[in-house]
């Protein structure tokens, strides 16, 4: 198999994975979109950050985070704080719903993800933790 038959063969799991999420999950909570659950799970784990650190960490242009960010301002996810050293710095960080609507999140895709492994025998389970252990590997390297 080339590089380019596996890339190809990643990315369409990666679609096929995405897809899954959505249609099986989203239908349940049509409010907290794959991207919009990515940058609350961002900001939670860096503990906040400007426009432009989430822009680059999520690979999503800043004006459209900005709309984003402001939609879930007004949910009360997100909150919009200056920052103390620089007034002229904008910092984003989840909120205390936001973290419970995280969790109930998560918990929904890995029921999913549960019920769908528990068709799979363990040995090929076992052999799909490994695969994915050495996809994040290789997807870790640095260009």
């Amino acid at each position: 198999m080339t590089s380019q038959e596996a890339a190809l063969a990643l990315f369409k799991f990666s679609a096929n994975l995405r897809n899954t999420l959505r249609s099986d999950v989203s239908k349940d909570d049509c409010s907290l979109s794959l991207e919009r659950f990515r940058c609350l799970q961002y900001l939670r784990d860096i503990h906040g950050a400007t426009l432009t650190q989430a822009s680059e960490g999520l690979g999503i242009s800043p004006s459209s985070l900005c709309i984003m960010l402001k939609k879930l301002e007004q949910e009360g996810l997100v909150s919009r704080n200056r920052d103390t050293a620089d007034r002229r710095v904008v910092r984003y960080a989840v909120s205390p719903a936001a973290l419970d609507r995280l969790d109930e999140y998560t918990q929904k895709h890995l029921a999913l993800l549960v019920q769908r492994l528990e068709r799979v025998p363990a040995e090929d389970r076992q052999r799909l933790v490994s695969a994915l252990d050495e996809i994040n590997r290789v997807l870790s390297i640095s260009m």
